[in-house]
């Protein structure tokens, strides 16, 4: 409930405050676990607050926690939404050839569709360029040989 709080408060904005809420992600990382992931998806929501609040810094050592944490899971899905997350906080951070590296990787750990990818409101700056294109069709490839 609390870690929805925080993450309903970072998509109004309000990250200062929703930072208030990483007790929250210490008590589920003690209750559920590192690689849970309700976790991870704090986890990674937290680092995006960070680079929202100009902590790139700080966030990026979340991001390889959740990379590194997601890895050990043997679930690839869960290890692409990182590295989409990681993608996300890069734009914040106006880390714009990061964030293509990091999308690059969502997209060859299978995320997706590609729809998802392209509406990301964290990635609209990034939709004028020919590599967001590229990635996108690389998606859809990936989607497609899915079928």
């Amino acid at each position: 409930m609390m870690g929805s709080l925080a993450i309903t408060l970072m998509e109004e904005g309000r990250y200062v405050e929703a930072e208030k809420y990483r007790e929250t992600f210490d008590g589920m990382r003690r209750v559920l676990g590192p690689e849970h992931g309700k976790t991870l998806y704090t986890l990674e929501y937290l680092a995006i607050d960070l680079s929202h609040e100009g902590r790139y810094g700080d966030a990026k050592k979340l991001f390889r926690e959740a990379i590194q944490t997601a890895g050990k899971t043997d679930q690839p899905y869960k290890l692409s939404v990182a590295w989409l997350n990681f993608a996300c906080g890069a734009v914040v951070a106006g880390r714009r050839n990061e964030a293509f590296q990091y999308l690059n990787q969502a997209i060859d750990y299978g995320y997706g569709p590609p729809e998802v990818i392209a509406a990301e409101p964290d990635l609209k700056s990034l939709r004028s360029d020919q590599r967001f294109e590229a990635l996108i069709a690389k998606a859809r490839q990936k989607a497609a040989a899915k079928m």
